[in-house]
């Protein structure tokens, strides 16, 4: 083999073994962020925290917040009033509910001991309401190991998602003062339009990574 083809060889080898590291370094694609928020964006997905048990002065929320309101009219709950405690519990619906929409029971001990509330028959749980649901993603380069993904999207509420949302009835049912109480910029949920946001990738060692 001459001089001159072996160099031509050598540089071939060395170009296609710069293929990986260039492509991983900067070549995050769309299908890829796509995946890894999915995989890996808290945001992707909207709760809302209830209090089930006996609330009183000195034991839970108040219950006048509107989800209360609109998860009892969903039927996902009941409200009863006491003289000493209003007793807030699932119904026969809301636990089917809560086992197909994956509601999680939180740890109570440090909410407990921030508020004080050692004595209290409450049990707290994180309910999904609506995912986002991804339409267009782009990717920017902003260095040689990091990108900016910006995309868009709206949310897909789950079955007890549809009455947080600004079309259903069980919403619209509520006054102002009520839907004031919800106190929360993310409700009502709008999903008839698009909404955008952005997200920092980082690259290393072992792969492309989402930051929060």
């Amino acid at each position: 083999m001459s001089q001159r083809r072996t160099w031509q060889t050598l540089k071939i080898i060395a170009a296609a073994a710069m293929v990986p590291f260039l492509a991983g370094c900067s070549g995050l694609s769309r299908s890829q962020a796509r995946s890894i928020l999915l995989d890996s964006d808290p945001d992707l997905e909207k709760t809302v925290i209830i209090q089930i048990g006996f609330v009183n002065s000195h034991c839970g929320e108040p219950i006048t917040s509107a989800k209360y309101l609109l998860l009892e009219k969903a039927g996902v709950i009941t409200i009863q009033n006491a003289s000493s405690a209003t007793e807030v519990m699932t119904t026969s619906k809301g636990d089917d509910v809560f086992k197909h929409v994956g509601a999680q029971r939180l740890e109570d001990e440090k909410f407990k001991l921030v508020t004080g509330q050692q004595g209290c028959n409450i049990r707290r749980w994180a309910v999904p309401i609506a995912t986002r649901q991804l339409a267009d993603v782009k990717v920017k380069r902003t260095g040689d190991d990091s990108a900016e993904v910006t995309y868009s999207w709206n949310w897909y509420p789950n079955e007890v998602g549809k009455a947080f949302t600004a079309q259903s009835a069980v919403f619209k049912s509520l006054n102002e003062r009520e839907r004031e109480s919800l106190g929360d910029s993310d409700f009502p949920l709008d999903n008839s339009i698009l909404h955008a946001s952005s997200e920092r990738f980082v690259h290393d060692s072992s792969g492309w990574h989402l930051v929060k």
